[in-house]
């Protein structure tokens, strides 16, 4: 349900697009979060996503605490380590820190990485959020689906054509 409002509200991020009845309503029954939203583009400004990816995260985390404490979940990316600080170690780890930004670039990145220190800050402040920060997330927003055959090695994807597509669950 929630997907379908903020799919709608790609420019308005108070209460992520919804009524107040319906944001009152969500609020009130969900017991957990699982914040996966963001404008996914390669190419645009940190300007240009901010108001999806940014206030949207604050939002969620509005959402997270408002008439009692929601654990949120924040899907991120693997890029906020696309640093020059990242790449002189050897090993980096899901939760290691993701405060260096020198040589930080693109704006959906940048964006991630602003939304991290947002959640940090209400991890902080007492609100029990936890970040994942998976190389690739795939699949239809609408249904789900996927070629479930592409597999990715660094810059290269292997497609058999001879699978066929499946819902994920």
């Amino acid at each position: 349900m929630l997907c379908n409002f903020l799919s709608n509200s790609t420019s308005r991020s108070d209460q992520l697009g919804m009524p107040t009845g319906v944001w009152d309503q969500m609020a009130r029954e969900i017991d957990a979060i699982v914040h996966n939203g963001a404008y996914v583009h390669w190419m645009h400004s940190y300007q240009h996503l901010r108001a999806s990816n940014v206030n949207g995260t604050q939002e969620v985390l509005r959402l997270s605490c408002l008439y009692r404490l929601k654990p949120m979940h924040y899907i991120s990316t693997t890029n906020v380590f696309d640093t020059l600080h990242h790449s002189a170690l050897k090993v980096v780890y899901e939760h290691d820190d993701a405060s260096h930004t020198d040589g930080l670039s693109g704006g959906y990145t940048q964006t991630k990485w602003v939304a991290e220190q947002l959640v940090n800050r209400a991890r902080a402040r007492g609100i029990p959020t936890h970040i994942y920060r998976p190389g690739y997330v795939t699949g239809d927003a609408n249904t789900g689906t996927h070629r479930a055959a592409v597999l990715f090695f660094g810059d290269t994807a292997l497609i058999d054509p001879t699978f066929t597509f499946y819902r994920c669950l």
